[in-house]
């Protein structure tokens, strides 16, 4: 994929002529959400390669979460991510065989401290809510 800097509204993968921009950016230019998708993926992958154990790396946290913001609607209403939950409120980060499994600490309004776990599926790009807990369940 070559990356050019054209001005014509467009694109910036050489070649690309779809002029349908939704606010797709990356590194400051802008794309087709076809090659939109097809970089933040990339980078999200590559990083998920080299993550080994532990916390991962701030960066592939943010793209897990910006992934699940702009691509994954599939939630049911109580139980949701959004790029901020995933960047600043995770934690129990294990990686596995195909993704990750971690832990958000959520603060709905007359709970208390909720926490839930979710299962996030790199060969689908796919989330999975699997538990919530509230209060001092989760340490």
């Amino acid at each position: 994929m070559e990356i050019t800097n054209n001005s014509n509204c467009g694109c910036s993968i050489n070649g690309c002529n779809n002029r349908d921009m939704a606010l797709n950016y990356w590194d400051g230019k802008r794309y087709c959400a076809e090659h939109y998708e097809i970089l933040l993926c990339g980078e999200l992958e590559m990083l998920w390669r080299k993550w080994e154990e532990g916390d991962p790396p701030n960066r592939l946290r943010y793209l897990i979460g910006r992934y699940h913001t702009e691509f994954d609607r599939n939630y049911d209403g109580e139980h949701f991510l959004t790029q901020a939950i995933v960047r600043d409120r995770s934690f129990n980060w294990e990686k596995t065989k195909y993704g990750a499994i971690f832990t958000v600490m959520r603060q709905p309004l007359k709970k208390g401290l909720v926490y839930d776990t979710w299962r996030f599926d790199i060969l689908k790009m796919s989330f999975t809510f699997l538990r919530q807990r509230k209060g001092e369940e989760v340490a």
